[in-house]
């Protein structure tokens, strides 16, 4: 069972609360949950993620991160484990060649021997980003994740607007493209298996965009990919 939806700034706190609340009967059972992340790079598997486990967490929560650094590349966050008193949530990433290719696939198991991922102590969840098939197999859920065909048109329009640019130009042309990330993506969730409860995502997915509003003291969020 599958189900869509663009999301923004505007209905991500929503979403992450219907996920909240979706998991908690495994959880309150002792259980583990398994989320497998699918999606192009930038598009913000990182940063949903973590919101969904903001929303599990709350906000008493301590975090340990686990960085790599790589030759001539941003940094990788190898994995990271956020807990509270009683869930513990786990993030890390699968580097299935399905997804990347071999270097990084070779590089994040030889950094996985050097830095493990921490033995689980607690119910809790875990986040997989490119899970090789029989992780995605075994998910409870899988999120894909993508730009917009719009988004993805716009993108590629303004790197080609970067070949041969003055050093200005290309700067600006960034900003361009981090605004259309920051627009949002089209999230599709397919629910695996019954050990969670599914209405509350499912509402949420089925629910018209029109019918779905804001509280008036929910915080304002900042949805930077």
């Amino acid at each position: 069972m599958k189900r869509q939806k663009f999301i923004t700034a505007e209905n991500l706190p929503i979403m992450t609360r219907a996920f909240a609340e979706s998991v908690d009967p495994a959880l309150r059972s002792g259980g583990d949950v398994t989320v497998s992340l699918i999606g192009e790079p930038g598009v913000g598997k990182s940063y949903i993620s973590g919101k969904m486990s903001d929303a599990v967490t709350g906000p008493h929560v301590t975090a340990l991160t686990m960085t790599v650094p790589r030759d001539n590349m941003h940094d990788l966050i190898l994995w990271s484990v956020r807990e509270s008193e009683n869930v513990q949530i786990r993030q890390m990433d699968n580097a299935s060649r399905r997804f990347v290719d071999a270097d990084y696939h070779d590089f994040v198991f030889a950094q996985r021997l050097l830095h493990p991922v921490p033995v689980r102590t607690k119910p809790g969840i875990n986040f997989i980003e490119h899970p090789d098939e029989t992780m995605e197999f075994a998910s409870d859920l899988v999120v894909r994740l993508s730009f917009s065909p719009q988004q993805r048109e716009a993108i590629l329009m303004l790197r080609d607007n970067m070949f041969g640019a003055a050093p200005e130009v290309v700067a600006s042309i960034k900003d361009d493209i981090a605004s259309v990330m920051a627009q949002g993506c089209l999230l599709e969730m397919e629910f695996q298996g019954n050990r969670i409860d599914r209405v509350p995502l499912i509402d949420f997915f089925d629910e018209p965009e029109a019918k779905i509003g804001r509280e008036d003291d929910e915080p304002d969020l900042e949805f930077a990919l």
